[in-house]
C-alpha cells in the first residue's frame, strides 16, 4: 500500500514539472516579447494554468501526508518485532538478610619441650621466623649441656610443621636416636637428640 502512494506522489509531480515545462515557462516568456498581440489569452491561460499549478501543489501535499505517516508506522512496526537481546539480570543480595563470614582458622602453633635424660628442662612455643638454639649466649634459647653447640639449632613453625635445620653442630642431631640429620620437617611427636638432651614437638598447648 506504501508503495502505490509513493507512486503516486511520483506521478503528480511529473505532472506538475511536465505543465510548468511546456505551459508556464513558454508563457513567461511570450509576455516579456513587446511584438506579441494577444496577450490576453495568455494571461487567460496562465491564470487557469496557476489554479491548475495550485491544485497540484495541495494533491502533492495531501499525498504525502499519507504516505510519510505509514511509512514511519511501519519502519516503528519493524523495530518493535526486532527481539532486544536479553541483559542478564543481577541478582539483589540484601545484605542484612546474609550471615556473617565464618573466621578462617588461624596458624599452627607449634610447642617445643627440651629433656634432659627424661627430665623436662623447658617448653616454649616455637615462632614463624628462624630461632636459634645452642648453649652460646647469642642463642635465643640457652641449652647448658656440653654436648649441645653454641649455635646448635635452628628452629622455624609452618602451618605443616616445624622446620628444624643441625647448625654445622658438633655432635650432630639425631632423629628419634637413631638417624643423624642435617635438616627435618618435624611433626607430631617427632623428638631430636644430641647426647642426653632431646628436644620434641607437639601442636597446641599439649
Amino acid at each position: 500500500m506504501a508503495g502505490e502512494e509513493s507512486m503516486v506522489v511520483f506521478f503528480l509531480f511529473c505532472l506538475g514539472a511536465f505543465f510548468l515545462l511546456i505551459y508556464f515557462v513558454p508563457s513567461i516568456v511570450v509576455l516579456c516579447n513587446k511584438h506579441h498581440t494577444n496577450k490576453a489569452g495568455v494571461i487567460i491561460i496562465n491564470v487557469l494554468l496557476g489554479w491548475s499549478f495550485i491544485g497540484w501543489v495541495i494533491s502533492l501535499v495531501w499525498a504525502c501526508q499519507k504516505t510519510i505517516p505509514q511509512q514511519v508506522n511501519v519502519a516503528v512496526a519493524n523495530h518493535i518485532q526486532q527481539p532486544s537481546p536479553a541483559i542478564p539480570v543481577q541478582p539483589h543480595y540484601q545484605h542484612h538478610y546474609q550471615s556473617p563470614p565464618q573466621s578462617l582458622p588461624g596458624p599452627v602453633e607449634w610447642q617445643a619441650h627440651l629433656y634432659r635424660n627424661g627430665e623436662l628442662l623447658q617448653k616454649f612455643t616455637v615462632p614463624f621466623r628462624p630461632m636459634v638454639l645452642g648453649r652460646g649466649s647469642d642463642a635465643e634459647v640457652r641449652i647448658n649441656d656440653s654436648q649441645v653447640s653454641g649455635r646448635h639449632w635452628q628452629v622455624m613453625a609452618t602451618p605443616n610443621g616445624v622446620e628444624l635445620k643441625d647448625l654445622c653442630s658438633t655432635n650432630g642431631t639425631w632423629k628419634h636416636g637413631q638417624v643423624r640429620v642435617d635438616g627435618d620437617l618435624a611433626g607430631e611427636g617427632d623428638w631430636y637428640q644430641v647426647g642426653a638432651v632431646q628436644i620434641a614437638f607437639s601442636r597446641g598447648g599439649s
